[in-house]
């Protein structure tokens, strides 16, 4: 079986990356799961989801590769609670080692809680709440180690550090007011009922799009497009970016390739920058964030702030070992 594997990924590198023969055996057996000899999900996303293989994001990967341990352990411990308990305060034990020099009160009331939350839970349900808690907290370690990462070797130190996967979360549209007389939602002084949230895909694109005129023009730009222009840039209808958009239609890995290639022109060597795929990882991830539930209410889940907090506490740490960024400033209207 893992013969057979090698050999799918082996010409999928050759024939369709244009990698030689060795160099494709090379990041196959550098993958997280191949060296591992088992099942690391999480581990192999990022390192196949990164261009260069991972090369770039090895601390996301470590990361990634002990959650992928734990998250193991603990199907393996389903129906074991005092098992399961041992492996749920090894976690939280772990996780709290990237943020030990944030010593305020509120962090520290909330460790000691959980901790003694989780030594006295009296069954698997209870106790999984709290790892529902520490779940949520190993997503955002990951995704701004990896967002981090992935900048500073991308845009080749060129662009200051932002926090640029958390554009790509859902939210309410900015341009909209809440009338305080008739509690009515206001866009350019009209009423509306309509396009009241920004999904994951509709930010997706406006950064994907973003980045295309800037391949293709030299210049950041400081607007974003409106539907029309996407839809000329991209050589698409305008039905299908606005279905893209509201995610009437997914915008899968394939939609995005091809957007990629076909905008981006080949430099003087023939050779096109890789596209920035963990931006499309990172839309699908925070798409669960908004819900549209079965009463036809919609629900929207904002974890910015403390998205931003991981952030902040990992661009400490990580550029504390050599992780760098330029000066260049992201454009207004990404921020």
């Amino acid at each position: 079986m893992k013969y057979k594997t090698e050999k799918t990924l082996k010409r999928k590198l050759e024939n369709e990356i244009g990698r030689t023969s060795e160099d494709a055996r090379r990041i196959i057996h550098q993958s997280p799961g191949w060296k591992n000899c088992g099942s690391l999900p999480l581990a192999d996303l990022i390192y196949w989801s990164t261009p260069e293989s991972g090369e770039s994001c090895t601390r996301t990967i470590e990361i990634a590769t002990q959650i992928d341990i734990f998250s193991e352990q603990l199907l393996d411990a389903a129906q074991d609670i005092e098992s399961a308990r041992r492996t749920t305060r090894e976690s939280w034990a772990w996780l709290q080692t990237f943020f030990s020099d944030n010593d305020d009160a509120k962090h520290i009331l909330r460790s000691h809680s959980l901790e003694y939350e989780i030594i006295t839970a009296e069954n698997l349900d209870l106790l999984r709440k709290y790892v529902d808690a520490i779940t949520e907290d190993m997503i955002l370690l990951i995704m701004s180690t990896w967002d981090l990462e992935f900048c500073s070797h991308y845009f080749s130190e060129q662009l200051e550090a932002t926090h640029l996967f958390s554009f790509l979360m859902p939210r309410i549209d900015p341009n909209l007011t809440i009338d305080v007389k008739s509690g009515l939602v206001i866009r350019s002084g009209k009423p509306v009922q309509r396009k009241i949230f920004q999904t994951a895909s509709l930010r997706l694109l406006d950064l994907l799009v973003v980045l295309i005129r800037w391949r293709k023009w030299k210049a950041l730009p400081t607007d974003l497009f409106s539907v029309n222009k996407i839809a000329l840039l991209l050589d698409r209808s305008e039905s299908e970016v606005v279905s893209w958009r509201d995610e009437s239609t997914r915008f899968n890995y394939h939609d995005f390739i091809v957007i990629w290639t076909r905008a981006i022109t080949a430099d003087s060597s023939g050779l096109k920058p890789t596209p920035p795929t963990p931006l499309l990882v990172a839309a699908h991830l925070w798409n669960p964030l908004l819900t549209r539930n079965k009463d036809g209410t919609i629900t929207l889940r904002d974890f910015s702030s403390d998205y931003h907090q991981w952030w902040e506490w990992n661009k400490k740490r990580l550029t504390a070992n050599g992780l760098s960024f330029g000066d260049m400033l992201w454009p207004s209207c990404l921020r």
